[in-house]
């Protein structure tokens, strides 16, 4: 996994995680989270399914996962950049733990 990295960093608002990742082949299997992402690719595309369907995001779109929604996610083609915001829930009993 040399070319690919998944670099979480902190913010000044208490619970909110940014995190980098930069991928070229690395695939996230299914799965969800406790707390809303939000993505915004940079560079490159990937696809994620989200229930029966597979999106592709480009340079430029913003994408949105809702806490609970199982999902995965590939680079697809050139190497992909995004970086993602992981806003825990309100009442969440679980904040992102990231260092």
């Amino acid at each position: 996994m040399a070319d690919d990295s998944f670099i979480p960093h902190r913010i000044l608002r208490p619970g909110i995680t940014r995190v980098e990742a930069h991928l070229q082949r690395f695939a996230f299997p299914p799965h969800s989270h406790d707390h809303i992402c939000v993505g915004l690719v940079w560079h490159g595309a990937f696809t994620s399914r989200y229930g029966l369907h597979r999106y592709t995001v480009e340079r430029g779109d913003v994408l949105l996962v809702d806490a609970g929604e199982v999902h995965d996610g590939r680079p697809e083609g050139v190497r992909g950049r995004r970086s993602e915001l992981h806003l825990p829930l309100r009442d969440s009993p679980r904040r992102p733990s990231w260092k």
